[in-house]
């Protein structure tokens, strides 16, 4: 599905996946776009979940939104047709 996951060190049940969307280079830095999966598994007697974000990184300052349900439905149609 063209994701990176990566475990986090300092917190041992949660994983980050990473897809690239768009890379652009401007004439004051580069801004790159991209989708996140943010995992946490709960071996107890919790329930695990999954968080989708959209990030938009300018010269590595990060800007991070949740998607909302309108974004998820259209997301998820898009995924089908790659």
């Amino acid at each position: 599905m063209g994701y990176e996951a990566k475990n986090n060190d300092s917190i041992p049940n949660l994983f980050i996946a990473t897809k690239r969307i768009i890379p652009r280079n401007f004439s004051k830095g580069i801004e790159i776009e991209y989708q996140q999966m943010r995992i946490n598994f709960m071996f107890d007697t919790t329930q695990s979940f999954l968080t989708q974000q959209y990030v938009k990184e300018f010269n590595g300052k990060k800007k991070i939104s949740v998607f909302n349900e309108e974004q998820l439905k259209n997301l998820n149609q898009m995924q089908i047709y790659f």
